[in-house]
């Protein structure tokens, strides 16, 4: 979120009311997951009764003030020019109807596009500007605010990946965001029951993603993304945010594996996560590394 400075300014021309000289915009997140193609989306919109409006595919919308006390037909007497800048990253589709100064009588809406249709994440990320000014003259409110956009299309079938927080941990010497390809971590080997092995981390890539935090009821937790799979006793396959109640694999400390109940389950916002691939096979993760949970665990065995 950039901060900005609630200053009131009356204007000669203006309805009766202050500008915000430096409204608070939100950062704006958009992320989507699928197996054969996937396209995310995030829109801003200025509207002429002095509101905006934010949201991104996966992400509720934000919403704040350009013009105080907000009032029907604020905009009529405004202009306003939204200038994305691409930061890094692809470039993805961008539409402005506001590229110039043009009238606020009507809505002005900036969206942009990350598509991916082969396997990995395309992210794309801009910062944004936002001008308003009377009509022909001087600008009187400004605001800048960040978009990333990241498309993703997971392995065949969505398994062998894992997407906790950067700050889990993979083992008492290592964090998931400090993981690289071609390190040895520990995993489940598909069909190999309940046993930790030393498995090769084939893929990584760091994204922003809505994630839930997971406990069990001997104490194990994990901060994941929402997506993460988890395969159930009869072969169905759960989500993160679906996991209250269900039993995960946790190891406790000395190499070995146990079933246990989910007993917590919330939401706890946009996280920098690490999508971690290990070859179709499962990952362990968690705040103790003497309790790690097994992400997208295999059945009972």
């Amino acid at each position: 979120m950039i901060p900005g400075l609630l200053h009131r300014r009356l204007l000669m021309d203006a309805p009766a009311g202050g500008i915000i000289a430096s409204p608070v915009y939100q950062t704006l997140l958009g992320f989507a997951s699928a197996s054969g193609s996937s396209e995310a989306t995030v829109l801003f919109n200025v509207n002429p009764d002095g509101t905006w409006t934010g949201s991104g595919t996966g992400y509720p919308t934000s919403s704040g003030a350009w013009f105080s006390p907000i009032g029907s037909g604020a905009g009529d007497a405004y202009e306003v020019r939204i200038t994305p800048t691409r930061s890094s990253a692809s470039a993805g589709v961008v539409a402005n109807t506001a590229t110039g100064w043009v009238a606020l009588s009507s809505a002005r809406q900036l969206s942009v596009k990350s598509q991916r249709f082969t396997t990995g994440l395309s992210t794309v990320e801009y910062s944004v500007v936002v001008e308003i000014r009377i009509t022909g003259g001087a600008i009187v409110s400004t605001g800048v605010f960040d978009i990333r956009c990241t498309a993703e299309v997971a392995t065949g079938g969505g398994g062998g990946t894992g997407c906790p927080a950067v700050d889990m941990c993979l083992s008492r010497h290592m964090i998931a965001g400090a993981v690289e390809v071609g390190q040895a971590i520990d995993g489940v080997l598909t069909g190999a029951g309940a046993q930790v092995s030393r498995l090769v981390v084939l893929a990584d890539a760091v994204s922003v993603q809505p994630c839930y935090r997971i406990a069990t009821a001997n104490g194990a937790a994990c901060v994941l993304s929402e997506s993460t799979p988890f395969t159930m006793r009869d072969g169905s396959t759960l989500y993160a945010s679906q996991m209250l109640g269900q039993e995960v694999l946790r190891d406790h400390g000395e190499g070995g594996l146990v079933w246990d109940v989910v007993t917590e389950c919330h939401p706890v916002g946009a996280r920098e996560v690490v999508r971690i691939s290990v070859g179709g096979h499962s990952l362990l993760a968690g705040e103790n590394p003497l309790m790690r949970i097994v992400s997208h665990n295999q059945s009972k065995q």
